[in-house]
């Protein structure tokens, strides 16, 4: 009971000594919260909640309180308003590897993404803007709430060794070869992964669990984006590689290759994607007029084929 004891009633002042004393006894902040939030019926209450998101996002620092936080975030976050864009950047900056502003395991954040994913069309595209943070291996950008009361802070987990990196972005593509069995959202989960790929090979360095995860999801077929994206890693290098490595992409991209007319036609005419680009060493315009070229031969053989 008290005072703070139900803080969507409170005006302005009420709201600031409820943010200066919650780092006194997160716990008992947390479990308030927790309780105002469950009966929210009126619209001004649905929107005043979004104000205790910086709050919750400095609770969620702490592993043992993390899920729960981040639980209520997603309530805010489901509910739309002006600010929504600013919440849920907020909200996917808490999957990061890096300045997470939280502590939680990569356990942790994957069973919330698993809750997320059960609980509905709305709460799942949360779940997927929370799997592409976790993929996220560069151009960080922080939440601005470090400070919690006299708490000593800092940025969130950071990875300190190889093992640690390679535990997580593990962790991570097993959990998406998991989630993407289900065939409604393969394709959802496999555009995350494919847009992932350079940070994963170039920056995590996870060669062969980059070259598993492409033959999962070229299993079944034709992965126009993963080979695309191969190519683009291939022949975009910034630093070069060891021999072993580039030998490893030309072999994951040939592997990834199409190899029939039909597969062909999907990656030039839907996935604009050029077979000879990169290979040829012309310019912009060359290639656009040698792809419609191509374009329309593989159009007459798909033609003679069906006859």
């Amino acid at each position: 009971g008290g005072l703070l004891a139900e803080p969507l009633t409170l005006n302005e002042l009420g709201m600031s000594i409820y943010a200066h004393a919650a780092p006194a006894v997160p716990v008992y902040a947390l479990g308030c919260l927790e309780r105002a939030f469950r009966g929210v019926n009126s619209q001004s209450e649905i929107s005043k909640r979004r104000q205790f998101v910086p709050l919750l996002v400095s609770i969620a620092y702490d592993p043992h309180l993390f899920e729960r936080a981040v639980d209520l975030i997603a309530d805010c976050v489901e509910s739309k308003s002006p600010n929504g864009s600013q919440t849920d950047r907020t909200f996917a900056e808490l999957f990061q590897i890096a300045l997470s502003g939280t502590h939680a395991s990569v356990e942790q954040r994957l069973n919330v993404i698993e809750r997320l994913y059960s609980a509905g069309e709305q709460k799942r595209d949360l779940a997927f803007k929370a799997l592409e943070a976790l993929l996220q291996t560069s151009f960080f950008s922080g939440s601005p709430y470090f400070e919690f009361g006299a708490w000593p802070r800092d940025y969130g987990f950071y990875p300190s060794s190889r093992d640690e990196i390679t535990h997580w972005f593990g962790a991570v593509l097993s959990f998406c070869k998991g989630l993407s069995s289900d065939s409604t959202v393969r394709e959802r989960i496999a555009a995350i992964v494919a847009d992932r790929l350079r940070g994963l090979w170039t920056d995590a360095r996870m060669y062969n669990e980059v070259c598993d995860i492409c033959s999962w999801f070229s299993a079944d077929g034709f992965w126009p984006e993963g080979w695309k994206a191969v190519r683009s890693i291939r022949h975009w290098q910034h630093k070069p590689t060891p021999p072993e490595v580039e030998t490893l992409l030309a072999n994951l991209e040939n592997a990834l290759r199409p190899r029939v007319l039909l597969d062909r036609v999907r990656a030039l005419v839907l996935c604009n994607i050029d077979e000879e680009a990169f290979d040829v060493g012309d310019d912009h315009m060359a290639r656009i007029d040698r792809m419609q070229e191509t374009a329309l031969t593989l159009g007459r053989s798909e033609e003679h084929t069906s006859e």
